[in-house]
């Protein structure tokens, strides 16, 4: 009767895993098409994306014919048949935190970027700094690559270490 209660409770646990997978995998879908949009950068096909879509529905499927089975009071067999879902259920929970940080890494940076840069704008024009040097690097085309879509990094990044070099 024991073993029975623990095969109940970790098909609670799995089932509260499986809600907190379809809800990872939403939030790497989104950071990864907001980095998409966002952000350019050398290599981004090898950047995380988000699982298919079928493979959580195929752990969703998996898990109602364990239910089932537990139903029909076979749960020996649910009891292997939970172990061998929760090796493939972290899979794709992994993935999809790496995902998720990797893009929202590079979106964040792109933010602290522009926050760097508009600071620094304004530490030049307390120093009256246009009037004192000249602004030779600063061209309208790359002033702006903070602030097209997708933003090159690589680029951006440059931009800004100038600007900071310049106004010192």
């Amino acid at each position: 009767m024991a073993q029975r209660d623990g095969v109940r409770t970790k098909l609670g646990t799995c089932r509260q895993l499986l809600t907190e997978l379809e809800a990872a995998q939403v939030q790497a879908k989104s950071a990864y098409e907001e980095r998409s949009q966002k952000c350019s950068v050398a290599d981004a096909d090898k950047l995380p994306a988000p699982s298919a879509d079928d493979l959580v529905t195929q752990l969703s499927q998996w898990l109602a014919r364990l239910d089932a089975k537990f139903g029909e009071n076979k749960w020996r067999e649910v009891q292997v048949g939970v172990g061998n879902w929760e090796i493939q259920a972290h899979a794709p929970a992994v993935a999809h935190s790496l995902g998720d940080l990797s893009n929202g890494k590079l979106v964040e940076r792109r933010r602290e970027l522009r926050g760097l840069l508009d600071s620094l704008k304004a530490m030049a024009l307390r120093a009256d700094w246009p009037k004192t040097k000249p602004s030779r690097p600063f061209t309208p085309r790359r002033t702006t690559a903070l602030y097209t879509r997708p933003t090159p990094m690589v680029e951006a990044e440059k931009f800004v270490l100038d600007y900071l070099a310049a106004i010192r």
